[in-house]
């Protein structure tokens, strides 16, 4: 009886609430509330928000499987998706969602893209979908008029193309960001016969940082008529011991047709002892209120995979910097080691400069080189630069027999420049490495004399990265840099002896 139940209500479930009604299939943002339109920074976004895939800082993939209402039937739900930033090509996504029961299934495949526009703090994604449904060849199917054709052949499965556009933004404020997301656009046609039309589906969200380590967020989603509102947040930095960092969240959501509910989730991330590769598990709750009584809630898992994250690799401000940039000196003839640095293996905070007048001991000049080392990664992963290596400046150096300690005036850089055969050298100075950082650079053009001026604080050394990587897009985007390649080498900074912060790029 249960089955023929289950059964009618699949065949006719599009008449109130439509195929293909997905949600929430990810864990995080499950726990959320499911308010992750304007936070998708991971690659979940390839389904909540594909532009927020211009977020990601590295490869990711994740997996995750959903007990839908556990207790009433066999209902299941998993999610596969990739992604991938191109630097300033954008990003890219793939997934692969599926629907299931013993009667009936749903699946949907994705393909997705994002481009950032620095300049406007904003990114806009599109999203190319091929759905599949089908039910399942039984008696309960068999001969029954609604799967046969008009020739009497057997009809048990239908496919369509679906189009998304969406927008993610923090042009009003950084720490507040715009996520809106229209799918199915061309609302296509998924009717075993006849017409079963995909209405459009639209979602907006605001997503508020309180701190680096707590967001709020809500969304509002509107599909034919039927209006949810979600709210959720999310908080971050539970160090448990060496081994990794909990998040823990909450959220609910409220509609009409006596939509209700309440959500929880826990997220735990982790790096894999000996691999540049780092993990997360997230678990996501949810509790419907007034409806599927017997059941007792929807679970979803989920394991993500990515390159290790940085800031489980110990804290970079502070001491613990200092410490780290220390650790990485080589004292020998007076000369640092660094490896070798590539787009796909960028620097991280402590990997140091080659300067000439760095010594094991001088913990500022360690500390100086580390942030240097991040304006070089975000150089690098700007992608329209080929950025000198430190060991290849001091290779140069002594072959010339030349010493250039404090280097932070133009013709200092452009004599330089001269010698190292680069079209820029990048001086600069920094101050305070605790908190609210100073940062002064100066990008000089070699054959012109021109600058390119940055000038900024920060308050944490993760904002310090985020920024520099926003600072080497904007200039990444100039005229000049999109018709050539240039060649950059990037000095150690100096000591910052006063704070002149200038609010955007010059030229």
């Amino acid at each position: 009886m249960r089955r023929i139940i289950i059964l009618t209500g699949l065949l006719f479930s599009s008449q109130v609430f439509g195929a293909f009604n997905i949600e929430n299939p990810i864990p995080r943002a499950l726990g959320m509330g499911n308010a992750f339109v304007a936070v998708a920074d991971d690659v979940n976004a390839v389904f909540y928000n594909p532009a927020g895939l211009t977020r990601l800082k590295t490869w990711e993939t994740t997996f995750s499987y959903s007990k839908l209402f556990l207790g009433i039937d066999n209902l299941d739900e998993s999610f596969i998706a990739a992604g991938i930033p191109l630097n300033t090509l954008g990003s890219l996504g793939l997934s692969w969602y599926k629907f299931s029961n013993s009667q009936y299934s749903e699946n949907v495949y994705s393909f997705a893209y994002a481009y950032p526009f620095s300049g406007l703090k904003t990114s806009l994604g599109v999203d190319v979908k091929y759905l599949v449904k089908g039910y399942a060849s039984n008696e309960w199917t068999i001969g029954n008029p609604f799967f046969l054709t008009d020739s009497g052949a057997d009809l048990f499965s239908a496919s369509a193309v679906s189009y998304g556009v969406s927008l993610i933004s923090t042009y009003l404020m950084d720490n507040l960001t715009v996520g809106l997301f229209f799918d199915d656009i061309n609302q296509p046609n998924v009717a075993l016969k006849g017409e079963e039309i995909l209405p459009v589906t639209t979602r907006g969200g605001l997503a508020y940082a309180l701190d680096k380590n707590i967001v709020i967020s809500s969304e509002l989603l509107y599909r034919d008529g039927v209006c949810k509102l979600h709210l959720g947040g999310e908080m971050v930095g539970f160090k448990a011991g060496d081994a990794g960092v909990l998040s823990f969240r909450l959220g609910g959501g409220y509609g009409t047709f006596n939509y209700s509910n309440i959500t929880a989730g826990i997220g735990f991330k982790f790096n894999i002892p000996g691999l540049e590769v780092g993990g997360e598990i997230n678990y996501g709750f949810l509790l419907p209120i007034g409806f599927a009584e017997g059941s007792s809630g929807t679970h979803k898992i989920a394991l993500t995979i990515r390159e290790a994250y940085k800031e489980l690799k110990g804290n970079n401000s502070g001491e613990e910097a200092v410490s780290a940039a220390n650790r990485s000196l080589v004292n020998k003839e007076n000369a640092a080691t660094v490896e070798k640095t590539t787009p796909d293996k960028p620097l991280a905070a402590k990997t140091l400069e080659l300067g000439s007048s760095i010594k094991g001991s001088n913990e500022k000049a360690s500390y100086n080189t580390a942030v240097s080392g991040v304006i070089r990664n975000a150089f690098i992963k700007a992608g329209k630069f080929e950025v000198l290596e430190p060991a290849k400046i001091d290779e140069l150096l002594k072959t010339k027999k030349l010493k250039f300690p404090g280097c932070t005036t133009k013709e200092c850089a452009i004599e330089l420049g001269n010698v190292l055969k680069v079209d820029h050298v990048l001086i600069g100075t920094v101050r305070n490495p605790d908190k609210n950082i100073e940062l002064s650079l100066k990008l000089v053009d070699i054959e012109t004399g021109k600058m390119i001026l940055a000038e900024r604080k920060f308050e944490t050394p993760e904002a310090m990265e985020l920024g520099l990587e926003k600072i080497a897009g904007q200039i990444a985007n100039m005229k000049k840099f999109q018709e050539k390649k240039a060649s950059i080498a990037v000095l150690e900074l100096e000591e910052l002896p006063k704070s002149e912060a200038a609010p955007a790029v010059k030229e």
